[in-house]
């Protein structure tokens, strides 16, 4: 007896319909913690608003909480993936500086990213994004010194490291709370201006004598994603 034939993506299917219902029920859950607060929402409150059954929400989750940090690690996961071609110029394949994927990054999840911002629960994952920025820049600094011959630092590498990964997030924490006309664009790119000088110092070099240094500063404005701004 023949066996028959099955279509491709059949296996797929499964772990996909498994990933929309879970998404469904982060959704869900973002929209109540902004309504009314986390410690207020019920099983039967989430259930009641995806439309789907307690056993179904049990199937894929313990509690509310194992669903929460669900939505959280799953963001991270996704920044992290988007995030995973850089090169090591500190540039995407096509020119896009990572802060320009940040920014991009929580304004498409913005409900999810205030409410992670703000939440004293959700200070490990937090931490999990400020220590992976931080671990990028350390690389891309090592990388940087190591291809101009540059030995030492004008400032503590951790210091600097530190100061950069606290501006983003710091920045990205006041975009999302604040009314302003700034867009994703806007903020990428004042991020790296605002960082620039600190990079410049770090490396012994000033806007005002990067002449007079053996390292090409807009080899340098490449590695900080701003090649094409008008720093100088």
């Amino acid at each position: 007896m023949n066996t028959p034939l099955r279509r491709v993506d059949d296996d797929r299917r499964p772990d996909r319909r498994r990933q929309r219902t879970r998404r469904l029920l982060s959704d869900v859950l973002t929209a109540l913690i902004l309504e009314n607060g986390y410690d207020s929402i019920t099983i039967q409150n989430i259930t009641d608003r995806a439309n789907v059954s307690r056993a179904t929400f049990y199937l894929h989750f313990t509690d509310k909480e194992d669903l929460y940090l669900w939505s959280l690690q799953s963001l991270y996961d996704e920044l992290v993936a988007q995030l995973a071609p850089l090169t090591r110029d500190n540039l995407m394949p096509d020119g896009t500086p990572p802060s320009l994927i940040v920014f991009r990054h929580a304004a498409e999840h913005r409900d999810l990213y205030r409410i992670m911002l703000r939440s004293q629960s959700s200070a490990s994952i937090v931490q999990q994004v400020k220590n992976y920025v931080a671990g990028h820049l350390r690389d891309q600094m090592e990388t940087f010194a190591a291809q101009h011959g540059i030995t030492q630092f004008a400032l503590p590498m951790d210091v600097l490291i530190e100061h950069m990964a606290s501006s983003l997030m710091g920045l990205v924490i006041w975009w999302l709370e604040t009314d302003t006309p700034h867009n994703v664009e806007d903020m990428a790119r004042l991020f790296q201006q605002l960082n620039a000088p600190a990079w410049l110092y770090a490396f012994g070099m000033s806007t005002g004598d990067v002449n007079r240094t053996n390292v090409p500063y807009t080899d340098l404005k490449k590695s900080l994603g701003i090649a094409n701004d008008n720093t100088a």
